[in-house]
């Protein structure tokens, strides 16, 4: 176990040792007989993402995440809520009905799994656990004034869904894989209940199954002292990354000093001198008996209040090391008022504000060579923007990086909801480019001031629920008891009850209306604009191919079709949308058939040609240099002024020599010249140099990426396809995710459904520059150059890329090959 990871803290006279975790937290009283938890007033998730004493009915709270996040195929669902607020015919704000049968639906497969799996034989040993509320016991499908109301109320039961996913946290865990596959026991045996492989495959790449350092949790207290049934030990919880605190006293101590299997459990010396430094003046193992009791006795504890945020420790807040360097798990050592006060802070310093700006600046020039017509459209656009068939971005924070705002392009139905329901002050739109960008963090709500209370309860009588909801459960009022049994047994009845009326149905009718979420059309109109202008082969083949026109442009004798066919295609080129033009037929021909020759086209018609009076010079040249067999510079001197801090680096000659003809001819900009090579689906890089950091370690070989699955005879359909979409998202939705585009190619032009051209000009994202998490270079200077990179199994998921098991044959399936069908 490794003990730097740990922290030793006094609290009333007791040392307590968490050997993974150095947040500081709130030592909880320990109650043996808790009273029900999860009574409808005191079901908020912020109540329970604070470490609790280990019970059997609550023991999976430890599991809790401290910063969910709801992307990919299983909970993708939940991700937004703003945009699903709606009014319906009475005038009162409500969850889109469509949006809440799919939360319904959740809500019943998240029951029959957790059922499904408590009354495995696996778990007999684990005792009896209480179930949380179920989410639609919170009111998200009920009637409220205001649209901030719905919210809030909406938010407070989406979050619920929280602790139902740490649940199967909790169990999955338990689980080990089938032999040397990567298929967790709990996936066949799901599977074979009727649960959907492609939402198993989603719960399996959620944070349901990311047990890594990336996804803090709440963690939990014990005494491994105590055998209680069911109790897990101390290094399963810390093999889990799970935090675990436990007392250390002289009793402990014995304990370990008698049993060399305990050994792995005791406190380095330091850290017990740290946490009681006062008292200690040497490190020593050995606990003074006036600061711990031979046998302490436990304290007495008062009943259960109502809940209040733990109170913070002047003396341990003030003495938290300093970390030079926080990467993405450095939040598993912030408590949540640390955290949220991270997040204040960062928004304060407006970080959207540098992408307008480079827009900006890009739009002024856009302007001076604007044409009439392109200014006539603009101005049209201006006066009345498009809500209707429209690229709209949602700026939202990151999973990778909870603390980074990052940019991504929303579906067409989901873009025209959230135009719907943002106010004015959290819109841009940019008349030039034709999109809106979206964030709530730009201004405040149109209703920032309206009463937060719902309809129920008021006099005017809540209407009835959709027919689809006439299940749902809703809160009475008055509430019968808020922690009793009354209200403990209602909650395992309906779960019960849903159980029961799920089992009646066949697997494929189930979860219809979940199911569907994966089939909402995420480009019913697409979101890219595939209409391309009229193509100038003349430039194609000029900065592509180095083809030298002569000059002037002639043509004596026209060419044969058949000739040009067979020609034009070795350069990728359709004959049919591109047919012979008389001037260049003539000398296109012949250029097209030396390509084909050892010594290439003859020397008045290619730039390579040492011959040829426009002859590539590369070598003598300060637009290019080559630093690598795989990398070519682009020297900042050959582009327009500004420059920001990092550099254009290609990857293959070919494309070096691309960008050398464009720099010799036109003018560009860094930012301009990226965006170009991002259309142009070329490969390259963003470089910027980066000065060493000791305490940090390049870790993109740590990045968590599961490729789906697939066992038995499987066999795809469109729901797979749908799934696989919103699995890219997820990874795209990351700040590496621009690293996509910088691939080029296939996975460029995947990325693009996601990402705009601008995500690639903004240079290396903060998984580069604060973690180090990418691709480097050092140069013969000892210059170390940085850069977004992807996982080769991210990659394989963008492409869709699935192992499927079918008995003893392991194979390969990639949905890229269904995309291109569709």
């Amino acid at each position: 176990m490794d003990s730097s990871k740990g922290l030793a803290f006094l609290r009333d006279g007791v040392i307590y040792y968490s050997p993974n975790c150095k947040r500081h937290v709130f030592v909880p009283p320990r109650i043996e007989d808790v009273p029900y938890q999860f009574g409808r007033k005191n079901a908020q998730l912020a109540r329970f993402q604070h470490p609790r004493w280990w019970t059997p009915p609550y023991g999976y709270l430890a599991f809790l995440p401290l910063i969910p996040n709801f992307d990919g195929a299983a909970f993708g669902c939940l991700r937004d809520i703003v945009a699903h607020i709606c009014q319906n015919v009475d005038g009162n704000f409500v969850l889109r009905p469509e949006k809440a049968a799919e939360w319904m639906d959740l809500q019943d497969l998240l029951i029959l799994v957790s059922n499904r799996m408590k009354n495995n034989t696996y778990f007999v040993h684990l005792g009896p656990s209480l179930a949380p509320v179920a989410p639609s016991y919170l009111g998200f499908s009920l009637p409220f004034n205001t649209p901030r109301a719905a919210r809030l109320q909406v938010t407070i039961a989406r979050d619920w869904f929280v602790v139902w996913m740490a649940q199967l946290s909790f169990l999955f865990a338990h689980f080990e894989h089938e032999g040397n596959t990567d298929i967790p026991r709990w996936f066949p045996f799901l599977e074979s209940q009727g649960i959907a492989q492609s939402w198993l495959c989603g719960m399996r790449s959620s944070m349901v199954c990311d047990f890594s350092k990336y996804c803090p949790r709440v963690g939990v207290f014990l005494d491994f002292l105590e055998n209680r049934k069911g109790q897990p030990t101390v290094d399963w919880y810390t093999s889990l990354n799970v935090p675990v605190w436990y007392p250390w006293t002289n009793k402990h101590q014995k304990a370990v000093k008698e049993n060399p299997q305990l050994a792995y459990l005791q406190p380095p010396p330091e850290l017990l001198q740290a946490a009681a430094t006062f008292l200690i003046q040497t490190p020593t193992a050995i606990l003074p008996s006036a600061l711990l009791p031979a046998d302490p006795r436990p304290p007495t504890y008062p009943e259960l209040l109502p809940y209040q945020p733990p109170p913070p420790d002047p003396v341990l807040d003030n003495e938290q090391p300093y970390q030079e360097n926080q990467d993405s798990s450095a939040s598993s050592n912030m408590s949540g008022a640390d955290f949220q006060a991270t997040r204040n802070a960062y928004i304060a310093t407006k970080p959207w504000l540098q992408f307008f700006q480079a827009r900006d600046d890009r739009n002024k020039k856009k302007l001076a060579s604007e044409t009439p017509s392109q200014c006539q459209t603009r101005l049209n656009r201006q006066r009345k923007p498009p809500v209707k068939k429209v690229d709209v971005f949602l700026w939202d924070w990151s999973d990778e990086d909870p603390q980074l705002l990052v940019r991504t392009r929303v579906n067409r139905r989901e873009g025209e909801d959230i135009l719907e329901s943002y106010s004015n002050s959290q819109l841009v739109y940019d008349p030039y480019s034709n999109v809106w960008d979206a964030c709530e963090y730009f201004g405040a709500n149109d209703d920032d001031d309206d009463d937060d209370n719902p309809m129920a309860g008021k006099s005017n009588p809540a209407p009835a629920a959709p027919a689809a909801l006439t299940h749902a459960p809703t809160p009475s009022d008055p509430v019968i008891d808020d922690v009793g049994a009354s209200e403990q047994a209602e909650h395992e009845a309906f779960c019960r009850d849903r159980v029961r009326l799920l089992d009646t149905k066949v697997p494929s009718e189930r979860f219809k209306k979940l199911a569907l979420s994966y089939s909402f059309p995420s480009n019913t109109d697409s979101n890219l604009d595939l209409t391309e202008d009229s193509f100038d082969i003349l430039s194609y083949l000029v900065f592509h191919y180095g083809f030298v026109p002569p000059l002037p442009l002639q043509s004596n004798s026209p060419v044969d079709f058949h000739t040009w066919k067979e020609n034009i295609k070795n350069v990728g080129l359709d004959a049919r949308k591109n047919p012979p033009s008389a001037d260049l037929a003539e000398s296109v021909v012949p250029f097209l058939q030396g390509l084909r020759l050892p010594a290439g086209p003859s020397a008045e018609l290619w730039d390579l040609h040492p011959d040829n009076y426009r002859k590539v010079d590369v070598r003598s040249s300060q637009v290019i240099s080559k630093k690598d067999d795989n990398l070519f510079f682009v020297h900042t001197s050959a582009l327009e002024t500004p420059n920001g801090p990092w550099i254009i680096a290609l990857t293959t000659a070919a494309d070096a020599l691309f960008v050398y003809r464009l720099l010799v001819q036109k003018d560009f900009s860094v930012v301009s010249l990226a965006e170009l090579l991002v259309n142009e689906g070329i490969r390259f890089h963003t470089l910027q140099p980066l000065p060493p950091r000791p305490s940090v370690k390049s870790n993109i070989g740590a990045v968590r990426s599961s490729i789906s699955i697939r066992v038995r005879d499987y066999k795809f359909g469109l729901e797979d396809y749908h799934a696989y979409v919103q699995e890219r998202a997820r990874i795209l939705s990351s700040p590496r995710g621009r690293a996509a585009l910088l691939e080029g190619g296939l996975i460029g032009r995947l990325a693009k459904e996601h990402l705009g051209h601008h995500s690639a000009a903004l240079g290396p994202s903060s998984a580069v520059t604060q973690r180090r998490q990418g691709f480097s270079f050092t140069d013969a200077d000892d210059i170390t150059y940085w850069d977004d990179r992807l996982t080769d199994d991210e990659i394989h998921l963008i492409c869709g890329m699935y192992h499927c098991y079918t008995g003893n044959i392991f194979s390969y399936f990639h949905l890229c090959f269904l995309l291109i069908l569709l």
